[in-house]
């Protein structure tokens, strides 16, 4: 199943240089049957960002389908893709309502990385491994282990190891189970 927004572009009221995508969930939409993949689907490159409520109702979905899930929410709101008209100021308020819904022991560590990423600055090296590390005993959080990977600027390739092994090591464990 492929689920695709369907919004327009509308001039900003504030301004007639701006404009916003108006995205509107369709109310026939079962969220609740999703699976990850689904969800992963509908959401990448197409989260709501202008659109609060819709986006909340996402991390609800989100937080019902499965961990992962929640955490492919954050890693949107920390990356959202070129085309977004998402503000500083929207994507920050977004991880906080995401905070809300979310009790886990990564949560705080991954949303704090997500919120230095949308702020434009990076963690250290050696910050970006110990929150890996951190991740790596949780096996499948792919989204959360991105966000660590993608909050700092590694030139050395130092998280690109690091990367690999977590990633090993869990598709080991995966072929064992």
């Amino acid at each position: 199943m492929t689920l695709r927004w369907k919004g327009k572009i509308q001039p900003c009221h504030n301004s007639p240089t701006s404009a916003i995508l108006v995205v509107t969930l369709p109310t026939n939409l079962k969220l609740t049957s999703m699976n990850e993949l689904e969800f992963a689907e509908l959401i990448d490159c197409g989260f709501p960002y202008e659109d609060a409520r819709a986006a909340e109702e996402l991390i609800v979905q989100a937080h019902s389908i499965s961990l992962p899930a929640m955490f492919m929410v954050l890693e949107e709101l920390c990356r959202p893709p070129v085309s977004s008209f998402a503000s500083e100021e929207i994507l920050l308020n977004l991880i906080d309502v995401w905070r809300m819904h979310i009790d886990h022991p990564l949560a705080e560590s991954v949303a704090k990385a997500a919120c230095t990423m949308v702020n434009n600055s990076s963690h250290t090296v050696s910050e970006a491994i110990v929150l890996m590390e951190q991740i790596a005993p949780f096996h499948g959080l792919y989204p959360a282990l991105n966000i660590a990977y993608f909050c700092c600027n590694d030139v050395d390739g130092v998280t690109d190891l690091k990367m690999e092994q977590i990633r090993a090591d869990w598709e080991r464990s995966r072929l064992t189970h």
